[in-house]
């Protein structure tokens, strides 16, 4: 049983009457939604990388959004032309917040993690150094950002994910950006509590997972 690192982290911190509606989602998502979801802002995500990797100055970002709003005037779909915006509006508000950060941008990461029955994963958008130090960082373009417990529970989810991968990233140096506001939030690290919250959760997902039957169209 597969699900994401995010939607557990959902899951964990949902009530229980809510539970079994969030894994409902997980084991039967829309394909097409999710799909959606996932690559809406693949365009900022991908200039973002290429700002830090190729050593770009600040004022690159400008120039890219200002080539993805010519983009989104020619856009045949309303749905693309707005995607395309929220993309250009993403780069600016990464320029003004954290376009100063003198990041080496690291190989890919990703983080698999099984317990139990349940399989899950968490890819940070940037693995980076700083003055010498790895930071994972996850970062969140949408203007609503998760509740702060929430926030705090899926860092130490990143950080747990990492450690377990072996990754030499400190707990501490995980990191979430809300990008259209520049708020930071680190993580608190780990700690046993967590870990037996997680593998708890983890548990109750196996014990409904079976029981969840799709419904009919």
């Amino acid at each position: 049983m597969k699900v994401s690192g995010k939607g557990l982290v959902e899951f964990m911190r949902a009530r229980a009457d809510r539970q079994r509606s969030i894994l409902y989602t997980l084991k039967f998502p829309d394909e097409k939604e999710r799909a959606s979801r996932g690559s809406y802002y693949s365009t900022a995500k991908r200039n973002i990388i290429a700002f830090h990797r190729e050593s770009h100055p600040i004022g690159w970002l400008a120039t890219q959004a200002e080539s993805i709003d010519a983009k989104a005037k020619t856009a045949a779909k309303d749905s693309e032309k707005k995607r395309l915006q929220s993309n250009a509006k993403a780069l600016r508000h990464y320029a003004q917040h954290f376009g100063n950060r003198q990041f080496v941008v690291q190989p890919t990461a990703r983080f698999g993690l099984t317990i139990g029955s349940v399989e899950t994963s968490v890819a940070p958008e940037l693995y980076v150094s700083e003055k010498g130090r790895l930071q994972l960082v996850k970062l969140e373009f949408s203007p609503q950002l998760m509740a702060p417990d929430v926030v705090q529970l899926f860092l130490r989810f990143l950080a747990h994910a990492a450690a377990r991968n072996g990754s030499p990233v400190t707990p501490t140096h995980c990191f979430l950006y809300h990008v259209p506001t520049g708020d930071v939030y680190r993580s608190p690290g780990i700690g046993s509590r967590f870990v037996k919250e997680l593998e708890a959760a983890c548990q109750t997902v196996e014990d409904i997972w079976d029981k969840l039957k799709k419904r009919a169209a």
